[in-house]
């Protein structure tokens, strides 16, 4: 009927496959060496000072050939949880310390003992050298190896594929001499399904991962400690009525919203003539499960579409619109500490380090401005001093407006029971 007979001569047709010289292979996934810490420590500078118990500071020539130790100067150094670390300090130049001013230049490397790794390498990245008359003083900022040597390194292979975190650490450590170690069960960490994972430098990488995992990161030289969460609860209070002069919030609703779209990579065959773009999955509205709570005159806050290629499942969309859908307001609580030595307290109270969750309790003759549990995210302090005063900030954290509104209460039940003592009192 169809006339399909006429395809049934097989006469011209060879009587064995083509045989091509070079026959189509399924592509192979990069190979990335294993980089979790076997117990092999890279060796540092060997005329460095060993065995000192006092906090120190020294400045070496690239090549390591001079070491000289750098005094009488205040060091203010920040650390957080994402692993990154640096310092500033002013010197001013004199004759006793001339060696190791002239030393301070871009590119040499400092070392300083932290408080808790000592003789941390930092690359010096910006110098500030100013002249008043005949002083000259220096500025000096350094960045930890971990900064400067991960953002240099650059990974241009890239897997997709649902990755364990062993997996995603070997990725973007590639090519460095940094190592992992995972303190806690590999179990314990989530996989996370990547796209494309790779084609940037490593700090890129590890920024990346920080936020597709969840992790917190601490760093001795080139060794990684990787957490899902670092700390623990401490016994230990900053009361504003003794060693807490000071203390900073910062409450932000501006940057809340309640849904936003999102749009993964373009369909192979869109064209740009195409009057409406076609993508690998429909793009994806997600909207905030409680946005009703959270609506301003009864209607959404939108948040910046996602548009992004490397994202070609539905999945991984949606998960990274929940992490870009905030609809609680931020809250920073930053404090100045000051160190007061109380025999009777260092019997109770345990020293706090970054991951720690604390107690803050700040009060005024009008009651309690604020008291929580908080965790601290980052410490800046100096190194050299132990009994300096470090200035905290602790975890931007969202609280849900139901508990907004008990705080809010509790405020004003407090200031109507201090009016009712004054005129109770009169």
């Amino acid at each position: 009927q169809y006339k399909l007979m006429q395809y049934d001569d097989t006469s011209e047709l060879p009587n064995e496959p083509d045989d091509p010289e070079s026959p189509e292979t399924p592509e192979e996934e990069p190979s990335f060496p294993s980089k979790e810490y076997a117990g092999n420590d890279i060796p540092l500078n060997k005329k460095l000072p060993s065995d000192v118990d006092f906090p120190q500071l020294h400045v070496s020539t690239k090549d390591g050939n001079d070491v000289v130790e750098v005094t009488g100067v205040i060091v203010d150094l920040t650390d957080d949880t994402t692993g990154k670390k640096s310092f500033t300090f002013t010197i001013t130049k004199t004759e006793s310390n001339a060696t190791e001013f002239d030393l301070l230049v871009n590119d040499n490397i400092l070392y300083i003992d932290e408080r808790r790794f000592k003789q941390q390498k930092y690359y010096i990245t910006d110098v500030d050298l100013k002249q008043a008359k005949n002083v000259l003083t220096k500025k000096i900022t350094a960045n930890h190896i971990f900064t400067v040597l991960l953002a240099e390194n650059r990974v241009d292979d890239t897997l997709t594929k649902k990755l364990t975190v062993k997996e995603a650490f070997d990725i973007a450590l590639k090519g460095t001499d940094f190592s992992y170690v995972l303190e806690e069960p590999e179990s314990k960490f989530a996989t996370a399904e990547e796209e494309n994972f790779g084609d940037k430098n490593s700090t890129e990488l590890i920024d990346q991962l920080i936020n597709d995992y969840e992790l917190e990161l601490d760093v001795d030289n080139y060794k990684i400690h990787v957490y899902k969460k670092m700390g623990k609860e401490i016994p230990f209070t900053f009361d504003s009525r003794y060693n807490m002069p000071g203390i900073s919030i910062k409450t932000n609703s501006q940057n809340c919203s309640t849904r936003a779209w999102g749009y993964g990579a373009m369909s192979k065959d869109s064209k740009s003539t195409d009057k409406k773009p076609r993508y690998v999955f429909e793009p994806i509205l997600y909207i905030h499960p409680e946005e009703k709570k959270f609506l301003r005159e009864g209607k959404p806050k939108w948040a910046d579409p996602i548009r992004d290629e490397t994202i070609k499942k539905s999945g991984s969309m949606v998960s990274a619109l929940k992490k870009h859908v905030n609809p609680y307001p931020e809250t920073v609580v930053s404090v100045d500490y000051q160190y007061v030595y109380e025999p009777k307290l260092l019997k109770i109270e345990k020293p706090f380090w970054k991951g720690d969750t604390v107690h803050i309790l700040a009060d005024t003759a009008d009651g309690t401005t604020y008291e929580d549990d908080v965790r601290l995210l980052t410490i800046q302090y100096n190194p050299l001093n132990p009994y300096s005063s470090p200035k905290l900030t602790f975890a931007n954290f969202r609280k849900d407006i139901q508990d907004i509104a008990v705080n809010q209460a509790k405020k004003l039940r407090e200031q109507k029971r201090y009016i009712d003592q004054i005129l109770t009192a009169l």
